[in-house]
């Protein structure tokens, strides 16, 4: 049995060595760099990543309080027991942090 998520790694990983060579000319067994310019590589990629995370964050939390914010006007205008108790809940949830 195979992992759909690793499959997707290994096709990503393939299409990362083509543009790789692509663009090099070189795999990166044969690059020939010195350990620290691999380590400012690496640290560089993280530090992308890093970015990345904090977009990925701001946009979930942005999508969560609409969420909140539209199930509380929903249940306010059902009008009923159970949804005024969400709409109290979830405005007293805050934006999620």
């Amino acid at each position: 049995m195979s992992d759909k998520n690793v499959e997707a790694v290994k096709r990503r990983l393939d299409e990362r060595e083509a543009k790789g060579m692509a663009t090099y000319g070189v795999t990166t067994d044969k690059a020939g760099l010195p350990a620290l310019e691999w380590l400012q590589h690496f640290q560089d990629e993280l530090l992308d990543g890093a970015v990345y995370a904090e977009q990925l964050k701001t946009a979930i939390k942005l999508i969560v309080k609409a969420t909140r914010e539209d199930c509380a006007i929903i249940a306010e205008q059902h009008g009923s027991t159970p949804g005024r108790e969400l709409a109290e809940t979830i405005r007293a949830r805050g934006d999620g942090e």
